[in-house]
């Protein structure tokens, strides 16, 4: 009896952390979509977040369109997906706020990740920014794509592809 007890906790523990590990939605697969990109570093620093150290990634294979992401610091990982990732999406909006008109502003929520689709109008250049932001719990990616035009269906097209998890 002691026995199957053990075994039975064991196979509970082994269980519970093995489905919580199938049920994570880890979005660093966007990293290998970039990996025959350029690499740089730098500091950011974003209200309600700190500094960070930002890697940003721009591609070979897609026209005006890059990522960004960093580690979540330690002591805001408590903080719900939604509101960091807001934070983020603030940063762009009061950093183009003189010079941009916010067209979408659009949060999708799953039980792991937060992805919030942010489209500006950039009147200065008479250009058109999505930037979507992307919080796994673990990091915050931004991927940024300029069109010349409000490409609907391309921008779109990059929503639904994140969402089901491909690359771009």
């Amino acid at each position: 009896m002691r026995y199957f007890i053990t075994f039975l906790t064991i196979t509970t523990l082994l269980t519970s952390n093995f489905s919580f590990g199938q049920n994570s939605k880890n979005y660093s697969y966007l990293i290998d979509c970039f990996k025959n990109s350029s690499t740089e570093k730098g500091e950011r620093t974003i209200n309600g977040i700190g500094n960070v150290e930002e890697i940003a990634l721009s591609s070979n294979e897609l026209n005006e369109t890059g990522l960004l992401y960093f580690e979540i610091p330690k002591n805001k990982k408590g903080k719900s997906l939604v509101k960091l990732a807001e934070l983020v999406t603030n940063d762009y909006v009061i950093t183009w706020k003189n010079n941009s008109k916010v067209l979408l502003n659009q949060k999708y929520e799953n039980t792991n990740a937060c992805i919030i689709d942010l489209r500006l109008h950039i009147k200065i250049e008479n250009i058109y920014m999505q930037v979507i932001v992307i919080n796994d719990g673990e990091k915050i990616y931004q991927i940024m794509c300029f069109r010349d035009t409000a490409d609907d269906t391309y921008f779109n097209s990059l929503i639904v592809k994140i969402k089901e998890q491909n690359c771009l």
